[in-house]
């Protein structure tokens, strides 16, 4: 059917997702006679959302890098304002979760592509506050798109602050303790979002998976997760490393850049393998007790004590 949007510009063949701000549509652009995918905002949805698409459309707009879903074209029509965003075909990296952790390789090969299109925002003065991996889109050749920044904002003080005490902006499970605390956020708290998610690569769990929300926030605010490799002792404890200064509580004591943190992952992989041997690993071989001990290790002459 055909969206009255601009007089019908937008066809929509088929429903993507659906959440609070609205759906998102894989349509067809009549005009440009190109595929894109269509968010349109709910008609029940409140200002503050409206809001939000708004920012988007700011932002992403100046915004440009083959790691970051290019906005193609925003707009409104009858109340509804809707963005069309570059189609990726393909998954998201939640779905792509779901059958089971990554290898460690793979893993952080998609996630150096999300640090670079991170890095890219930071250096035009914009913090995501949301990267996890829903907003990760991987395409049929590995390739990784970050997308959603409806809760993007620009990185000075009074636009990262939280506006009221108790409130937070984000998804718990990859949320900066800086974030929830309400205080000052730069691009160091996507960095720990980023570990958070490089941490569910490797073991196929969020950090801290409390049922409860009250303990999952207070865990972010003052735990630390288990190491990855309690999960899989493949994992090299340089790698365990990684991912606990990527978390660090404190933003001052994490990786300064998403890039520097996958460029350290990627450096803990390459020390060592974390292949398992092919077939069972021999006993050590214990060496033969000598007949006699050498004569630096004999007792002296003479009684003993």
């Amino acid at each position: 059917m055909a969206v009255e949007l601009l007089g019908g510009r937008y066809r929509i063949e088929l429903l993507l997702g659906r959440g609070g701000m609205g759906e998102v549509y894989r349509a067809f652009d009549t005009r440009c006679d190109r595929l894109v995918a269509l968010k349109i905002l709910s008609d029940t949805a409140d200002e503050s959302y409206a809001r939000r698409l708004r920012r988007e459309a700011d932002l992403v707009k100046r915004l440009t890098h083959p790691h970051i879903v290019e906005l193609l074209d925003s707009g409104g029509s009858d109340g509804r304002l809707y963005l069309a965003m570059r189609l990726v075909d393909g998954s998201d990296l939640r779905r792509v979760l779901g059958t089971g952790p990554l290898d460690p390789h793979r893993a952080v090969r998609v996630l150096t592509q999300v640090a670079e299109a991170l890095d890219t925002a930071h250096e035009a003065g914009i913090v995501h506050r949301d990267v996890k991996p829903a907003n990760i889109l991987i395409d049929p050749g590995e390739g990784a798109h970050l997308t959603d920044f409806g809760i993007a904002r620009p990185l000075d003080t009074e636009a990262t602050r939280l506006t009221r005490t108790g409130s937070y902006v984000g998804s718990l499970d990859y949320i900066a303790p800086e974030q929830l605390r309400g205080q000052n956020v730069t691009g160091t708290a996507d960095v720990y979002a980023l570990a958070c998610v490089l941490y569910e690569c490797l073991t196929g769990k969020v950090p801290f998976p409390a049922d409860d929300p009250a303990a999952k926030l207070a865990a972010q605010l003052n735990d630390p997760p288990a190491a990855p490799s309690v999960f899989d002792p493949r994992i090299p404890p340089a790698l365990d490393m990684v991912v606990a200064t990527g978390m660090d509580k404190d933003p001052h004591r994490r990786f300064a850049t998403a890039g520097e943190l996958m460029s350290a992952a990627a450096a803990a992989l390459a020390e060592v393998s974390v292949v398992a041997p092919e077939g069972p690993t021999p006993p050590p071989r214990t060496p033969a007790c000598p007949r006699r001990l050498p004569r630096t290790c004999r007792h002296p002459a003479g009684p003993r004590p």
